[in-house]
């Protein structure tokens, strides 16, 4: 899990997720080399749901943007999508007893990139706690991590912050210091406007991200971003906007007339002759006033 370059320029600095919602912020997790679990060891039937996002000192002025995505249970894996996501962020629940004795969850949470050249993987771990209405994400602070008990769970001197520890080892860590973790953000229970306001910003979110992960590998290919888009790359970005089209002419009835017009203007853009730096910021631009248009109109 990690912020990665072209997917932060390409949505201009907005959020992408549960993931890297901790790195935008400047949080810390644990880097690990695979997952710490592959499957839930606990079923948390309180992170089914639509979510907002905060800074636990922060106090959004009515009105603001606000972070939405949805938390789902598939096939014995939560992923997280939302209509801001290149991609869904997918994750594990362990239970593992802290310090304290008590029963400390911690999210194993996958990412993927797609650079363009293969798809990377990375997996990273935080603690949170959770009730029907909101969830605590608590994460492992530097002080933690310059530890001498961490410092030997990252056994490989080429990449000092990566745990290449064995999972039972990471588990015995995990119990020693959940109690000393810090808590860092705040996720509430989204309410929408209406019955058909949630089910539109599901029918948005669980097409836009693949299409969004799609153009992200595509602009980050050979060619470098202040080059023109090679004939190859305006192929199959068009490809990809014909892909769009034919979803807006299934979705015209739970879209309104505003997001209908942002859409239309998206799959119009000019990019033949420009720069990939360019494209993607007007991308990005499109991509942020779709997110704005559907947190004003669909939540309450």
């Amino acid at each position: 899990m990690h912020v990665f370059s072209a997917r932060k320029s390409f949505l201009g600095g907005v959020v992408l997720g549960l993931g890297c919602i901790l790195f935008l912020s400047g949080c810390r997790a644990i880097n690990l080399e695979r997952p710490l679990t592959e499957t839930n060891e606990f079923q948390d039937a309180n992170l089914d749901g639509v979510w907002t996002i905060s800074d636990k000192d922060s106090k959004p002025k009515k009105g603001d943007p606000q972070v939405v995505f949805a938390i789902e249970n598939v096939e014995n894996k939560y992923y997280s999508v939302s209509g801001m996501l290149p991609g869904p962020v997918s994750f594990t629940i362990s239970r593992i007893p802290d310090d304290k004795d008590a029963a400390a969850l911690f999210a194993c949470i996958r990412t993927e990139d797609e650079p363009g050249d293969g798809k990377k993987v990375s997996y990273s771990l935080v603690r949170y706690t959770s009730s029907p209405d909101e969830i605590g994400i608590w994460t492992i602070t530097k002080e933690l991590q310059d530890g001498e008990d961490f410092k030997k769970l990252c056994q490989d001197p080429a990449r000092p912050n990566l745990v290449t520890a064995d999972a039972e080892d990471v588990r015995a860590w995990c119990k020693n210091h959940a109690g000393e973790m810090e808590l860092i953000f705040t996720l509430k229970r989204a309410r929408f406007k209406t019955e058909n306001a949630r089910q539109t910003f599901l029918h948005i979110s669980k097409f836009l991200p693949a299409h969004i992960r799609r153009v992200t590998a595509i602009l980050a290919g050979p060619k470098d971003s202040e080059e023109k888009i090679t004939d190859e790359q305006q192929k199959k970005m068009r490809a990809e906007f014909a892909a769009v089209r034919k979803w807006l002419s299934g979705s015209r009835e739970m879209l309104s007339p505003e997001l209908g017009v942002i859409f239309d203007q998206y799959i119009s853009m000019q990019i033949n002759g420009r720069k990939g730096r360019d494209v993607q910021h007007e991308i990005g631009i499109y991509t942020e006033l779709i997110g704005k248009i559907m947190n004003l109109q669909l939540l309450e």
